[in-house]
């Protein structure tokens, strides 16, 4: 009798399941109200909704997974918080949603999380984005040489195997109007004029006034080229710019004709930044070295505003249902 009740369980369990794997994947997602502006996300999660996600906005300074609705667990989150890692320590908001996100992670292992935080940490200090870049063998592409001046002492130090122009960058990447402003110094004296310590500097490479914007959705790259400061020579002066808003600095004339960078180069980076930083959602600067052919990563950032990208939407959809697949398969197997 006992083996036969069980006999008769084991169906209705395994409907049960099939029902639960049925249902579409249930998505949380966290980000700062000026961001949900500026990439029309309320446009986004609509249209999640209705292609097979079910999409539930979470209070990441309240306990996450307690917010699913009717009882379930999340299949995967979709949170940018690199807004509140680079807050001091001590602001609240910083202290709530950061230990939220830890305890989410550390007991969701099987939910989809794009992207960890561990990961978006890693594109917060340039020094420490470039360092990882340096770790990409690969005769094709590169990240220019670099180094970090922490105090005026240490400035001839830091430069003497560099080569000018220098670009003179803030350390941090992101979360300040400061983190944009940029200057090429053409010698040290421009970098005590204009600059303040700690700061990045980095070799400038001319690049025929040509950027190849990438967006990344998980192995999906989408290319789109804007203009970019023009070629420069020793005679040139100290040249200051916010990155955001470049009209006065960049030559108009040259890249539309450009190029785009070869499918193997883009397939390259989107494996070694998935491989080596864990991100499946960001965009990165790319530049072509007019001396050397060699491709250049100059900067890096977890999910960006995605502006010129088709179909966003859609590839955003079909990237989450695939990665909460394959987390099912690999639970079930």
């Amino acid at each position: 009798l006992f083996l036969i009740i069980i006999y008769r369980l084991l169906p209705s369990a395994q409907l049960k399941m099939d029902a639960l794997e049925d249902r579409n994947p249930l998505v949380g997602w966290f980000m700062e109200k000026s961001k949900i502006k500026k990439m029309s996300w309320d446009r986004t999660v609509a249209y999640a909704n209705e292609h097979g996600l079910e999409m539930v906005e979470v209070d990441a300074q309240q306990p996450i997974a307690a917010q699913a609705p009717h009882g379930r667990t999340f299949d995967a989150m979709v949170y940018k918080l690199t807004k509140y890692i680079v807050l001091p320590e001590e602001h609240d908001a910083r202290r709530s949603i950061l230990r939220h996100a830890k305890e989410f992670e550390a007991s969701h292992r099987k939910c989809v999380v794009v992207d960890p935080l561990r990961s978006q940490e890693c594109v917060i200090d340039r020094s420490h984005m470039y360092t990882a870049f340096n770790s990409l063998r690969s005769p094709r592409i590169r990240c220019p040489a670099f180094a970090t001046v922490n105090q005026w002492e240490e400035l001839e130090a830091a430069v003497q195997d560099l080569k000018f122009p220098l670009l003179c960058k803030t350390l941090q990447a992101c979360g300040s109007s400061d983190s944009h402003e940029m200057l090429i110094a053409f010698s040290t004296a421009h970098m005590r004029e204009f600059s303040t310590p700690p700061f990045l500097v980095q070799e400038f490479h001319n690049h025929d006034a040509t950027m190849h914007k990438v967006f990344v959705v998980g192995q999906q790259c989408n290319v789109v080229k804007r203009p970019s400061i023009r070629n420069l020579s020793d005679q040139d002066g100290p040249i200051t710019f916010n990155s955001q808003s470049m009209a006065s600095v960049i030559d108009n004339s040259h890249y539309e004709g450009a190029p785009l960078p070869p499918q193997a180069i883009l397939d390259e980076i989107a494996e070694f930044v998935m491989n080596s930083v864990g991100l499946s959602l960001y965009g990165y600067d790319l530049i072509h070295d007019t001396a050397t052919g060699v491709w250049d990563i100059v900067d890096l950032n977890f999910f960006p505003g995605f502006i010129g990208y088709p179909d966003f939407d859609a590839t955003l959809v079909a990237f989450l249902k695939q990665s909460v697949a394959k987390h099912r398969s690999h639970s079930a197997s």
